[in-house]
């Protein structure tokens, strides 16, 4: 018999971690199909619960009052439940970086009280990679049991605004993974219980980290438009920083926000199939160079005949086309050639492109790349 089928005919227990606006709504879902642990660290909440008040007026009093939830501060309770469902908030720092500390600790209470055989589901909002190479090592060392033998993952992203009554849990198509086809399976059989809009199966966790039911839009002061992703830190990458006009992509790091790349950008280019699931589109916003006045950094290798002079005309040349230069750098060969490495101020590709072609006219300039990491 499937933990699914023991699940329907209660002989085995679903637990929810974090009781808030997101997981209380969820577990209270569930109570009225199968038994629900809800577990929170908050013991006043909890006892809030108990008393029939809804602190967070997601459902209100009276379905607390009526929901069989066994409402609990007590960790060891989670012992008693094999399918588990993690909805911890994940806030945002004050440079919009995800702060991942209460979706750890969750995970370290968890891992505490986690039984074999168990499926562990993560709803948390959280950039992807996180589940795989976040939590389950965390899972791992509390419980002493290995993930994909003792105990399987699965993702699911929350889909509740609060004070939103009418996009909720059982009315929005709910996005599913698990790490193998046997817990996805079992994941998606699960939230079908209480999700009448059925649910969409995603072919790994990380896309379905990645996924959003309805697509943000996300505008920073950078100038850069972000698609799927909202209130991040936006920043340029340092190793081939990108100008308007240059063709973008966002990688979402692992605690630094969303950094830009150029899509030529060497870093970019050799990524690992599992880096690339960090990858997200972004794009530049219309006329951005007019919007915020237009300051981007950009970085040239000149490589000529090294001969007298030359640096001279490059720096005359940068000069008179306005450009802020920022730094300088040659390295001379003993086959009399140079590398000149530049690096300057433009307001987007067309000013740099402009500067470059007037570089290329000098004598003894071979050719001229942008620096791509």
């Amino acid at each position: 018999m499937s933990l699914y089928e023991k699940l329907v005919n209660h002989e085995e227990k679903l637990s929810l971690v974090g009781l808030g606006y997101v997981g209380m709504p969820i577990a209270v879902a569930f109570a009225k199909k199968i038994d629900v642990i809800g577990f929170d660290v908050n013991a006043s909440k909890i006892e809030l619960y108990r008393k029939g008040i809804d602190p967070t007026k997601e459902v209100g009093d009276e379905t607390i009052r009526n929901s069989s939830v066994n409402f609990t501060a007590d960790e060891t309770e989670l012992r008693k439940a094999r399918f588990h469902i993690v909805a911890v908030p994940t806030p945002v720092n004050d440079d919009h970086t995800p702060d991942l500390s209460p979706v750890e600790g969750a995970s370290r209470i968890l891992g505490r009280n986690l039984s074999k055989d168990s499926v562990v589901v993560f709803e948390s909002t959280v950039y992807p990679g996180v589940t795989e190479e976040v939590c389950v090592p965390i899972l791992e060392k509390e419980s002493g049991l290995k993930c994909g033998i003792d105990f399987k993952i699965g993702y699911s992203p929350e889909r509740i605004n609060p004070g939103d009554k009418l996009h909720r849990l059982e009315n929005i198509k709910k996005v599913v993974s698990g790490m193998d086809e046997e817990t996805l399976d079992v994941v998606a059989n699960v939230y079908e219980l209480v999700v009448e809009a059925g649910v969409h199966r995603a072919e790994s966790i990380k896309v379905a980290e990645a996924a959003k039911n309805k697509v943000h839009i996300a505008k920073s002061k950078s100038g850069i438009v972000v698609k799927g992703i909202d209130d991040v830190a936006v920043r340029f990458s340092r190793c081939c920083n990108p100008v308007p006009g240059d063709e973008i992509v966002g990688f979402v790091t692992r605690g630094r926000g969303l950094s830009i790349h150029r899509t030529d950008c060497v870093n970019m280019i050799h990524l690992t199939e599992g880096e690339r699931a960090r990858l997200i589109d972004a794009e530049w916003e219309e006329s951005v160079a007019e919007k915020n006045g237009g300051q981007y950094l950009a970085e040239i290798k000149m490589y000529v005949y090294d001969r007298q002079g030359l640096l001279m005309e490059v720096s005359r040349i940068l000069t008179e086309n306005g450009v802020d230069v920022k730094s300088m750098n040659v390295r001379t060969s003993k086959q009399g050639t140079a590398t000149i490495e530049t690096g300057f101020i433009v307001h987007g590709r067309s000013e740099l492109e402009k500067v470059v072609m007037k570089l290329r006219q000098l004598e003894g300039v071979i050719d001229i790349e942008r620096a791509t990491g």
